[in-house]
């Protein structure tokens, strides 16, 4: 189960102003998961149209809706077009369930490319689905080239009407990059809430979420007045990911993070807990 936000909480009750931000970070949040879950009412509807296809058919169905190519008379029978932000999230959604890998290059085009789908709950699904996918392990080269993809569309820079900007957005969408590189960093079958505490995951996500730690970590991303909220919350959770792919405890992050004078030495702090980590295992 991927980690959410609540999992922040503990290794920040010894900072009240921390929590006091941390507490308004959630309110936001859960206004904005409202919105971005509006579609979801018609999700019984839309699963009628997969019932009595064979897997391979009804993977090859959503992915023709995903990127808009459906056509026939799966169309004409369906009530909704492919135009409906509802139809194509639930072709996402369903993707992801499934697991499969022929779904791999709709969904990275419609979450985390340059034609990447206009609707922000659309985007959502497809970076979580990506994270849900059957990798064959850590070697797998679709899991290898998935990770920067992710990375850069969290922290690289585009422009918005002029001004420069992070190229994913939508707060929803930026968590749910972060959380899918947490998950790819971890071994098959991992769950923060019946895992053995201390299970080590795979050095290349440690390294992308220390990156990604650094650059929020920046003075210049965190004096950002209109999103410092936003910028404060994602360190905090690109750290929380580095606790949980290194394999450390609760209590050493904690013990660490209070000793560390400031936030940038907790950050270098990282470096060497990355080096110790084992290369990963052929899969």
């Amino acid at each position: 189960m991927p980690v959410g936000l609540l999992a922040l909480v503990p290794s920040w009750r010894h900072n009240e102003a921390v929590r006091i931000r941390y507490c308004a970070i959630v309110i936001a949040c859960a206004a904005l998961t409202a919105c971005a879950n509006a579609p979801e009412e018609l999700r019984e509807d839309l699963r009628f149209e997969t019932v009595g296809q064979s897997p391979d058919a009804a993977i090859q169905r959503d992915i023709q809706i995903l990127k808009g190519t459906l056509s026939g008379d799966a169309l004409e029978a369906s009530p909704y077009k492919p135009s409906s932000p509802a139809m194509r999230w639930q072709a996402a959604h369903n993707l992801g369930q499934r697991r499969s890998l022929a779904a791999y290059d709709a969904l990275v085009a419609r979450g985390v490319s340059e034609i990447a789908d206009a609707n922000q709950s659309v985007r959502r699904e497809c970076v979580i689905a990506l994270g849900k996918l059957d990798y064959s392990g850590p070697r797998d080269p679709l899991r290898v080239k998935l990770i920067p993809l992710l990375r850069d569309q969290l922290i690289g820079e585009g422009l918005s009407d002029g001004a420069k900007t992070f190229r994913e957005t939508d707060p929803q969408v930026r968590y749910a990059l972060l959380d899918t590189l947490i998950s790819l960093g971890m071994p098959a079958g991992y769950d923060i809430e019946t895992s053995l505490e201390g299970t080590m995951g795979y050095r290349d996500v440690a390294s992308e979420l220390h990156t990604i730690a650094v650059k929020f970590g920046s003075k210049e991303v965190l004096t950002s007045a209109r999103n410092s909220l936003l910028h404060e919350a994602m360190l905090e959770r690109a750290l929380d990911g580095l606790r949980i792919v290194t394999g450390t405890t609760r209590a050493m992050f904690d013990a660490q993070r209070a000793i560390s004078p400031t936030t940038d030495e907790f950050i270098a702090w990282w470096i060497e807990r990355i080096k110790v980590m084992p290369l990963m295992e052929s899969s």
